[in-house]
This record gives structure tokens, sequence and C-alpha cells, in this order.
């Protein structure tokens, strides 16, 4: 019989765990952004508000959201079933349901795709929707205001 963790396993609990505490402290190169939004490098959640960063703050690195993740702006990698931020995202979104509440650069692979603003890149989901589009909406409804 096999062990339920390997050794990689335990490599990866024990990093994340000392990695954790990290998240909450001030980080001088990710502090914040011209337009005052607070970041942070790694956020882990099941839903909003149990995960590691307020979503008051932003993400720049990785956000992983079991449920439901939101967060003020996104800067990287994010996955997870739902996916909010009320400002901008950069990077790649995969996850069942996305939502940028401003603009959007980079690809999103969700079921639903929604960019309150401008979205730049790939949109690849059954539904994709924007404010504005400039890039490529792969899916069975596709709408953009432009």
């Amino acid at each position: 019989m096999k062990p339920c963790l390997g050794f990689r396993s335990i490599t990866l609990i024990i990093g994340l765990a000392c990695a954790l505490p990290l998240c909450g402290q001030a980080n001088p190169a990710l502090a914040q952004d011209d337009a005052g939004t607070e970041y942070k490098p790694i956020s882990l959640g099941l839903f909003t508000p149990v995960q590691i960063v307020n979503e008051t703050k932003g993400i720049k690195g990785f956000r992983f959201s079991l449920i439901y993740g939101k967060n003020a702006a996104l800067k990287g990698i994010d996955i997870g079933l739902i996916n909010i931020t009320t400002g901008s995202v950069e990077g790649v979104q995969w996850g069942l349901v996305g939502q940028a509440g401003g603009s959007f650069t980079g690809v999103q692979l969700n079921g639903v795709n929604i960019v309150k603003g401008t979205a730049k890149g790939v949109q690849l989901g059954w539904v994709n929707v924007a404010g504005h589009g400039h890039g490529v909406m792969i899916g069975i409804v596709n709408q953009a205001q432009t």
C-alpha cells in the first residue's frame, strides 16, 4: 500500500506553511501601485472572506480560491471556481467564472468571462463579455460594446 502523502507533497506543504506568515508582511517592492492598491504576493482561500489576503488588497503573484475569491486587483495567475476582482487584472485567469471589474490584459480561460472595462488578449469560454474588446473572443456567446 502506498502512503497518502509522498515526499513532494510533504515538501510543498512545509514550503507553503513557511511562506504563509510572510504574506501578511509589508513588502516595499509589492506595496502599492499608482492607483493606491496595496499588493500581496500570494492568496489562498476557500471563499471570501475566508482567504489569507483581505478582499480590499490586490495580488501580485498567485491566487488560488477553491470556491470563490475576490480581491481589488490581480497581476499574475488566478485559479479558482469563481474569480472576481473589483479592479484590473493582468495575467492568466482560469476557472468556471472570471470577472474583472476594470480592465483585463492576458488570457481568460473560464466558462464565463466578464470584463467590465477593456479586454486585451484572449477570452476563451462559453460566454465572453467585455466593455471594449481588443483581442480574440472564442466562445458560443461573445459580446463587446466596441
